[in-house]
């Protein structure tokens, strides 16, 4: 595949669905997020065999699959907006014959046949050949997502991408987000709750607490299955500081950032609740959680985004 605060605070009472817009737009392969650093990677398939830097100045790593010959994962990395030096994930692309186990896209797998590719996703949008390659390219270009097909009608390679999809009008009630959030948490590390967990969650999501933790240290999906991992003991906890608390007490604000990031939604916690705020961005295509903050956590912007006070 080639394609690759000022802050103010506003309380809403809304009745939309808890569930998020666009929540079928996969952020997920080969156990990474979208928006994972790439720390995460190296830690997990360790050096790239290769890198580079595009043109359109994407910077690109590509990792070997452990257990096969030639199967690799390629990595596209962009610098974040407001800290140019801090580059996070913006493409996945999984190419090879040799590796079958689980890819996080739609439960598809390399080398499944054209026709459960289509039971799953429809018919492409358009079909090319590739001759550099001896492979077609099947697109959606309406969705974040293209995959290659053999001649004999094989899976050879998955891509997602990280749209650049449009701030959502309306704002949903992230209140009920959270809520969903919390239950999925508690059923870790049974695989439902892994499932949700992974679909909710963005890739460069953190615990602010008195130290920082966030997805560096492993595949999103390898740290969540592991009970005490980092992000999982995060999680742990948050569900403890929640066991007693009356949702009713919880507030929802707005917050928008000085740097023209896009919007947060962050739902508060009473005094006296050991969790202080859950922050909820929208990326990829969904709303989904990107900061934990318990309440021994500084007040400074762990994520370097600039804040104000409310007014």
């Amino acid at each position: 595949m080639r394609r690759i605060a000022l802050f103010f605070t506003l309380i809403l009472s809304m009745a939309a669905s808890a569930r998020a817009e666009g929540s079928a737009v996969p952020h997920e392969l080969f156990g990474f997020l979208l928006r994972q650093s790439p720390e995460a990677f190296e830690r997990t398939l360790g050096a790239p065999f290769k890198d580079g830097v595009r043109e359109d100045g994407a910077h690109y790593w590509a990792y070997a699959i452990p257990g096969t010959k030639e199967d690799y994962l390629v990595v596209y990395f962009r610098p974040m907006t407001n800290m140019p030096d801090r580059l996070l994930a913006t493409t996945l692309e999984l190419t090879g014959t040799e590796y079958k186990g689980p890819t996080g896209f739609f439960g598809l797998h390399l080398g499944d046949s054209a026709a459960m590719v289509t039971a799953k996703l429809g018919k492409p949008s358009s079909v090319k050949h590739e001759d550099d390659v001896n492979v077609d390219l099947w697109d959606w270009p309406e969705k974040n997502y293209s995959l290659e097909m053999t001649p004999a009608g094989k899976v050879y390679s998955f891509q997602i991408a990280d749209p650049l999809s449009p701030f959502p009008v309306k704002i949903p009630d992230g209140i009920a987000l959270v809520k969903e959030f919390v239950l999925a948490a508690r059923q870790r590390p049974r695989s439902k709750g892994v499932e949700e967990m992974m679909s909710s969650l963005s890739g460069d999501a953190f615990c602010s607490s008195k130290q920082w933790t966030g997805f560096s240290e492993n595949a999103a999906r390898t740290a969540l299955k592991e009970i005490n991992s980092p992000v999982s003991l995060c999680l742990t906890r948050m569900v403890a500081a929640l066991e007693h608390v009356n949702f009713d007490h919880a507030w929802q604000d707005i917050r928008i950032y000085e740097d023209k990031a896009p919007s947060t939604i962050v739902v508060k916690f009473p005094v006296g609740c050991s969790l202080r705020e859950v922050v909820l961005n929208w990326e990829v295509g969904a709303w989904r959680v990107y900061e934990i903050t318990f309440s021994d956590a500084p007040f400074t912007a762990i994520d370097g985004r600039i804040r104000r006070r409310s007014i």
